[in-house]
């Protein structure tokens, strides 16, 4: 016994400091100091608790030489998810969240409209559940709110937001809302020989910051979500057509590559580390690949934790839906670490939940107009300050999470609101989709854009668009804008630029388009659509090299290259969809990569403005 216990030897030079004492000891008193030595690393561990008690097996196991599941040092790889498994994330929502709204609405100047509707969703979602589909809007939102920043800026702003009251709770700042039960944990596997990752979902460079101070790993070992970069110096010239300079530094670029989640966790650990783990820390269906994986077909003895947020008085768990994962995380071969039942404390005794989240004091948006230059008198305008509204309105059922109309019969349907309310619209098409319990959805969403209405008249139009399309809520954003009315001085041009000219206009144009185009071909037989506009050939140059023929194209007419993607409504014959290249993925129920070239021309009939012509795989 006094043999097995010595592994914890280790732990006492970190927390009894008597290496010296414990060296001098006959062996029959080594079982006695080690187990003192437990009591103190896991000290805020109800002693009774299977998950501790199974983890204290294992360590002891493997790394007894003497024991048959001696792991050697070298191969002692541990995984930890970051927040709820190590930290909080309900003050209200983790870390990442939350440093990005305080960010995005205390710079709301400096901001897109749609980079400020997530920080601002974030926010009012405050003590309820968190919005579907979050996670993949903010994170594409905070890629373009962290755009042109060194890594350095980014983390000097989440040391300063890690100094900031933890929303919930009294007596604790965010920087220090880490489950110390978990860091005892965390400690006593480095103290033991065991070399740690942080493996999140959570873009990397926050979590380098987050954890200075606290978790005693290198930057290397943090592993998480990607935002793009691109040197100072680069414009648009790609990554392999461009060589550092001296003056150069690597800012963010504005791009999210994906979430850092489920089987994308699994391939950044084969490809980041290596290696297999055999020890793996997660709480959510997030962290499910990576727990698996790291306890099927291991060479070595392993096991994987799961703590369930189960404690509703001392933080803000659900016991109810906690017990019905432990069943099924236990089903998988995972232990469960139960935050009520196995913890003595959570955040320490000093630390209370409220149950009340204050909302943030932001500073008003600064007046466009106030700081404008001086500018020049136009004749023939008329400029007036007033407060635009944008709507985020959803076409999904909000208790089946499907379409509730066409795409085409959405349009429709919105128009009709709006004409009765308003007497005009000005809409555009988006599109959204989440994953949730490990399904895929898709989301159509209108962008709605009114001026010169009242909040009063806003409200009612969205009172009937929830009843209509059978929402929970309609999202609206206020933002103070200046209009100008503009007729073109004589002599001029206008703003009639051909769509050659306008890149941007021309995409734009393509997907309205394409979506229209998609819709008269096949109706009801297509639940959704993602366009991708891979090219517009903006030159009669280049449209020539890359086309191969001369196509004499008018002045308000492009030539495009379109990656376009359907999702089939439950019955049809997937096989109508795969002509050309497209490719059936039976997991997400999509028809991926089906590529097309085409022509853009002005729609002599009306809407749509433009129409797309000699449209297929090649001209």
């Amino acid at each position: 016994m006094a043999q097995k216990k010595s592994v914890f030897q280790k732990m006492t030079v970190l927390v009894m400091a008597v290496t010296l004492a414990l060296s001098l000891m006959p062996a029959f008193a080594l079982a006695e100091e080690a187990a003192k030595t437990e009591e103190a690393v896991f000290q805020h561990w109800n002693e009774d608790a299977p998950a501790l008690n199974a983890l204290i097996s294992y360590v002891e196991a493997v790394t007894d030489e003497n024991s048959p599941d001696y792991i050697p040092k070298e191969d002692r790889i541990a995984v930890f998810d970051l927040d709820g498994t190590l930290m909080c994330e309900t003050y209200p929502f983790c870390f990442e969240y939350m440093v990005f709204a305080d960010y995005a609405l205390k710079h709301a100047d400096q901001m897109p409209a749609d980079v400020l509707a997530v920080a601002q969703e974030i926010v009012d979602a405050a003590g309820k559940a968190k919005p579907d589909g979050m996670s993949t809007r903010q994170a594409a939102a905070a890629a373009v709110a962290y755009q042109g920043m060194t890594m350095d800026q980014l983390a000097q702003i989440v040391r300063d937001f890690k100094d900031s009251e933890a929303w919930g709770f009294t007596g604790m700042k965010r920087g220090e809302a880490y489950y110390k039960p978990m860091l005892e944990v965390f400690d006593a596997l480095l103290a033991n020989d065991f070399t740690v990752y942080i493996v999140t979902a959570t873009e990397r460079n926050i979590v380098r910051a987050v954890i200075e101070g606290t978790l005693d790993i290198p930057p290397s070992h943090v592993i998480g979500t990607e935002y793009g970069y691109t040197s100072t110096n680069q414009g648009g010239t790609a990554d392999t057509d461009y060589t550092f300079q001296p003056s150069d530094q690597v800012v963010f670029d504005g791009n999210y590559y994906g979430e850092n989640a489920k089987m994308s966790k699994v391939d950044a650990i084969v490809r980041e580390i290596g290696q297999q783990p055999v020890l793996a820390f997660g709480n959510s269906s997030g962290d499910l690949a990576m727990e698996i994986y790291t306890i099927s077909n291991n060479p070595y003895r392993s096991a994987a934790f799961m703590v369930a947020a189960d404690d509703e008085v001392r933080d803000y768990g659900n016991a109810e839906k906690a017990e019905g994962l432990r069943e099924k995380w236990e089903s998988l071969g995972c232990h469960v670490i139960s935050m009520a039942n196995d913890w003595k404390t959570i955040y320490g005794e000093d630390v209370a939940k409220t149950g009340e989240f204050h909302q943030p004091e932001v500073p008003a948006p600064v007046n466009a107009e106030e700081n404008a230059a001086p500018e020049a008198e136009m004749e023939s305008s008329e400029e007036t300050g007033s407060v635009q509204y944008v709507l985020y309105l959803g076409t999904n059922d909000k208790d089946t999470n499907k379409p509730v109309f066409t795409q085409a019969e959405a349009i429709q349907r919105t128009k009709e609101i709006l004409l009765k309310h308003f007497g005009g619209y000005t809409i555009q098409e988006a599109h959204g989709g989440w994953i949730d319990n490990g399904i895929e959805y898709q989301e159509y969403t209108l962008v709605i854009y009114l001026s010169d209405t009242t909040l009063d008249a806003v409200h009612a139009a969205a009172d009937e668009m929830i009843e209509t399309f059978r929402q929970s809520s309609v999202l609206i954003q206020a933002n103070p804008t200046k209009t100008e009315f503009y007729s073109a001085q004589p002599g001029t041009a206008g703003s009639n630029i051909p769509l050659k000219d306008n890149a941007e206009e021309a995409e734009y144009q393509i997907k309205v388009a394409m979506q229209y185009l998609l819709e008269k071909a096949w109706g009801d037989k297509v639940n959704d659509a993602r366009i991708y506009v891979e090219k517009v050939y903006t030159s009669e140059e280049e449209q020539a090299d890359v086309l191969l023929k001369s196509l004499n194209l008018g002045l308000d007419e492009v030539a495009f290259a379109v990656c376009y993607e359907l999702h089939p409504a439950e019955g049809v014959d997937i096989h109508e969809f795969l002509a050309g290249t497209g490719e059936y993925d039976e997991e997400s129920g999509w028809v991926k990569d089906k590529t097309a070239v085409g022509i853009l021309r002005p729609n002599a009939e009306g809407e749509p403005a433009y129409v797309i012509t000699e449209f297929g795989t090649g001209f």
